[in-house]
């Protein structure tokens, strides 16, 4: 029997390891003032950033540029003189997001087309800037071939005060209605500034729900309004304010914060910092384990165990392997085409084997000890409804789940009773689904694009 592999060591492990060397520096050169905050660093590459200034008077844009290992104020941008402009991102290039406030109550969200011609600018639609409302900090990212902004707004809907949310940037421009992301991550208080890093999938954004500490930095993995637990990122929280986090590497990400710094009185005013990251001996040789990702196990068209609302399953992923394999002379003789003939020969078959090849780290590493978390998510293509996929998703992973348990004869069945094997199941049925529900549906179950959201996709394996 062909044996599979599983799990990728997902990178945030060691970011938040403890067993990283933390450094928190405020940024050297003339960006950080005694009379101003310094906020939302963004990087444009090794030698140039945008940053916003605030004062009681006047918030604006500025360019930094790098020099040896310290940053200067080079420029500002030219905007309109009777307004409060910050919180700059990118969506490309050239051009990006900026807030406009009357004051810190007042805000919307507008987009420049070019960074070269600050003049040419224009407003975010109602449904973005919604009348009487505080719509700011807007953070745009394409992530998982959707164009998604982010953004923080105070309108009805949400969990109170500032909240979270995010718009789909359609192909002609439109923005979707807003969706609040979810109450994992928002609360009854204000959640502020948010920055999503694709590299790991985590949120990073700000809360000030901890009422004794102002503003402090959160993270949470998933996406969307899906997500899985929300942190304080605890290494780097002060009793003063945390926010504008921002990642630029592995071992560099930027942040503002109103913390008491020795060289200056206590000041009133947020500076920007850096936080940099260096990783023990041992963690490097972890990081240095190429695991091929992501790892994606498909199915047959409603399989396994069709036509149920059932969320489990007895069988396993590997009935569901074979299963499928021998179909393929099926689908060939429907819809025979390079892309599927690759699909059987080489991303199921190499798939399968890279699932098994992992679950053979996964137990060197609980003989030595160490505790695993499991993320896998659940995926159905459009073919049935919502409800319907919801529960084949499940069915879906709960077969991958009970591979691993079986897997070389059970041998990992004690350290799933011991609770050092973890497993977290994201089932998301046809949510991610950017296709249409087909007219002919028997047409749609071979056609390859249909065939490749079918699966379960292993999405992270933390290791303690």
């Amino acid at each position: 029997m062909s044996k599979l592999y599983l799990i990728l060591i997902f990178i945030h492990l060691y970011f938040f390891s403890t067993s990283q060397s933390l450094q928190i520096e405020k940024l050297k050169g003339t960006i950080n003032t005694v009379k101003s905050s310094e906020l939302n660093f963004r990087y444009i590459n090794d030698s140039t950033a945008i940053y916003t200034e605030l004062n009681n008077e006047k918030s604006n844009l500025f360019y930094a540029v790098k020099k040896g290992d310290e940053w200067f104020k080079t420029g500002e941008f030219n905007f309109i003189s009777n307004k409060k402009i910050a919180n700059f991102c990118f969506e490309n290039n050239n051009s990006g997001y900026f807030s406009i406030c009357e004051n810190a109550k007042s805000c919307k969200i507008s987009y420049l087309e070019n960074i070269t011609n600050v003049r040419k600018f224009k407003l975010l639609p109602k449904g973005i800037n919604e009348k009487n409302y505080n719509n700011t900090n807007p953070f745009f990212v394409v992530h998982n071939n959707r164009k998604v902004l982010y953004f923080s707004s105070d309108r009805k809907g949400g969990y109170g005060g500032l909240d979270i949310w995010f718009s789909f940037k359609n192909e002609d421009g439109t923005y979707s209605s807003p969706i609040n992301a979810g109450p994992v991550i928002n609360s009854e208080h204000d959640e502020i500034t948010p920055f999503y890093d694709t590299s790991r999938e985590l949120m990073y954004y700000s809360s000030n729900q901890d009422l004794s500490t102002g503003f402090d930095i959160y993270y949470s993995p998933g996406f969307l309004n899906k997500w899985e637990s929300s942190k304080p990122y605890s290494q780097i929280n002060s009793i003063y304010d945390e926010t504008y986090f921002s990642v630029i590497s592995d071992t560099v990400s930027y942040f503002s914060s109103s913390r008491y710094n020795c060289s200056d009185s206590i000041s009133c005013c947020s500076d920007i910092y850096v936080l940099k990251k260096g990783f023990s001996r041992d963690d490097k040789l972890k990081f240095s384990q190429k695991f091929e990702l992501p790892i994606n196990l498909y199915f047959h068209n409603d399989q396994p165990d069709c036509c149920t609302l059932d969320t489990t399953t007895n069988k396993d992923y590997y009935e569901s392997y074979v299963d499928y394999y021998l179909l393929k002379n099926q689908y060939y003789d429907f819809n025979r085409n390079n892309q599927i003939i690759s699909f059987f020969e080489d991303s199921l078959i190499k798939n399968f084997n890279k699932f098994n090849n992992l679950i053979d780290q996964i137990i060197i590493l609980v003989k030595q000890g160490k505790s695993i978390s499991i993320t896998i998510e659940g995926y159905a293509s459009p073919l049935f409804e919502s409800l319907y996929n919801q529960a084949l998703s499940k069915r879906r992973i709960s077969s991958v789940k009970n591979y691993i348990k079986s897997y070389d004869s059970y041998v990992l069945q004690q350290f799933f009773e011991n609770d050092q094997i973890d497993i977290k199941l994201m089932p998301f049925g046809e949510y991610n689904s950017t296709l249409e529900i087909p007219k002919n549906k028997d047409e749609a179950i071979y056609n390859i694009e249909y065939v490749l959201e079918r699966k379960v996709r292993i999405r992270s394996v933390e290791v303690f």
